[in-house]
């Protein structure tokens, strides 16, 4: 599984501006001297990181009619200092009805915004959410560079779940326009791009949807579009996948360069050379960034990517053959921990592992731990969890158990339709595989993936052995009824890269 909310809080740019507020103050008498001066306490206490106190004054005095007396900066400082203490004392609720009001003035800084639209998410308030959005997009462009975009992600795939698509629409139009940049290394916007694209192409508008994928860098998105029947006809004619990656590792080195103490530039650089093939050279860019002793200083996104480091690290040493130093550097990862809570990405890595090595016994061990609780795997991670054990019990022979895992992904399809095929093609029902396949390619939605899997590409090093369903991937692909849903389809591709893993 890839690396595919929380926000911190820092008083200081609030109470500076709380200077306009003081001196704007006017020498009020009665009630709203009152307030005035409650309000100037509140500050001291912020200013003494006493939050508690801070917030109870400002929850008093926001509530008086004479707040409105205070100037307009004074009282978007007053909202953002109440914002930050709710938010620091775990008052999600106050935290965001005191960014809401910030955010309301253009004088709101990104952080603000980040907690209106975090709670929006949380909440699922979708249409709240997409007019925040819309609100940075049009008031506040560097707010929404700010926001993870993990965060964005989310809400689109949340809305491409409703059954009307307007709201999914009106994200897609900040996310996939040239304004939105996120600032985060290497990330881009072509993923949205990506799904609206094709909806341009439904209005007829042609040259809005050439537009978008001409100004695509991500390989992943390309390769996306070059598995779709409509899009891949605004590709020149003589696109290469592997030019584009090559094109992207430059633009990833370039990044380690110059933002030294990103992890995340690291990964990305060692991601690609792994699909070019250079998985030698991937796995000496890790070592050379190896986040260990003096080095753990150096990088200020380590506690998000330690375990994701461990990771890549696992996926070369596997792709050169190295089992025990495969096994060794995912336990590193679960070690680590994921985002402070119980590992679940490479524990299932680990998982998998065991198995592409012919040791299902460990594979079920590793995954043993899920039935022990406490492990908050979203619905795609328990069904690669399932694939594993699943794969692991045919292996060994327990019809029972296995049984009882195809009946769970069967049931759970829609969660990652992949896992249903690959854990047939595990038992050898092939004629099972194949109706689980050709349901995918006859869906829109799900077809990309399906061409994805189906597609051809460099063949790996020899001391990388496949995974029980891999080996069986090429045999489903020539089956006349796949064939059939395959043509249907538009057709798949040849790559020259390595496979994606999963």
């Amino acid at each position: 599984m890839h690396r595919s909310i929380a926000t911190r809080c820092a008083l200081s740019p609030f109470i500076k501006c709380l200077a306009l507020l003081i001196a704007c103050a006017s020498p009020a008498a009665g009630d709203a001297a009152d307030v005035f001066s409650r309000l100037r306490s509140a500050v001291a206490k912020a200013e003494r990181a006493d939050c508690r106190g801070s917030l109870k004054l400002i929850i008093a005095a926001t509530a008086e009619a004479e707040f409105a007396t205070v100037n307009a900066a004074g009282r978007d400082a007053i909202h953002g200092i109440g914002a930050l203490c709710a938010l620091q004392l775990g008052d999600n609720d106050t935290a965001y009805r005191f960014a809401f009001e910030a955010t309301q003035s253009n004088r709101s800084t990104a952080q603000l915004w980040r907690i209106r639209f975090s709670h929006q998410l949380r909440l699922k308030a979708y249409s709240d959410a997409v007019a925040s959005v819309e609100a940075m997009g049009s008031r506040h462009v560097e707010a929404l560079d700010s926001v993870p975009i993990r965060w964005l992600y989310l809400l689109n795939d949340d809305l491409g779940k409703l059954p009307d698509k307007a709201l999914q629409r009106r994200l897609l139009d900040v996310l996939a326009g040239s304004a939105y940049r996120p600032d985060e290394v290497m990330a881009t916007n072509d993923g949205f791009k990506l799904k609206l694209a094709p909806l341009l192409l439904d209005e007829g508008k042609q040259s809005s949807a050439a537009a978008l994928v001409s100004s695509m860098v991500e390989p992943d998105a390309l390769v996306a579009v070059s598995l779709d029947l409509r899009l891949r006809t605004l590709l020149p004619a003589d696109f290469s996948v592997r030019m584009a990656m090559e094109r992207r590792l430059e633009q990833a080195r370039s990044s380690v360069a110059t933002h030294a103490d990103s992890m995340s530039a690291v990964l990305d650089m060692a991601d690609l050379l792994r699909r070019l093939g250079r998985v030698e050279e991937s796995l000496a860019v890790l070592e050379a960034a190896g986040p260990v002793g003096p080095r753990t200083a150096i990088f200020s996104d380590l506690d998000k990517q330690r375990n994701w480091w461990w990771d890549a690290v696992a996926r070369a040493q596997e792709r050169l053959g190295h089992y025990e130093k495969a096994v060794a550097a995912y336990r590193e990862g679960i070690a680590a921990k994921e985002g402070g809570t119980p590992n679940v990405s490479q524990t299932i890595n680990l998982g998998h592992a065991h198995l592409r090595f012919g040791y299902p016994e460990r594979a079920i061990a590793a995954v043993a731990v899920f039935e022990k609780g406490k492990y908050e795997a979203s619905p795609y991670g328990l069904m690669e969890m399932r694939l594993v054990r699943g794969c692991a019990h045919a292996a060994l022979g327990n019809g029972a158990a296995v049984k009882a895992e195809i009946a769970y992904v069967t049931e759970h399809e829609r969660d990652h339709p992949e896992a249903l095929t690959d854990l047939l093609l595990c038992t050898g029902d092939m004629e099972g595989a194949a109706a689980a396949m050709i349901r995918r390619l006859d869906d829109p939605e799900r077809r990309p993936g399906a061409l994805l899997q189906l597609s051809d590409y460099d063949p790996p090093v020899a001391t990388f052995p496949l995974l029980p369903f891999e080996s069986k991937i090429a045999e489903l692909a020539v089956r006349a009824d796949v064939m059939m849903a395959i043509k249907r389809a538009g057709g798949t591709c040849r790559f020259h890269l390595q496979a994606a893993e999963l």
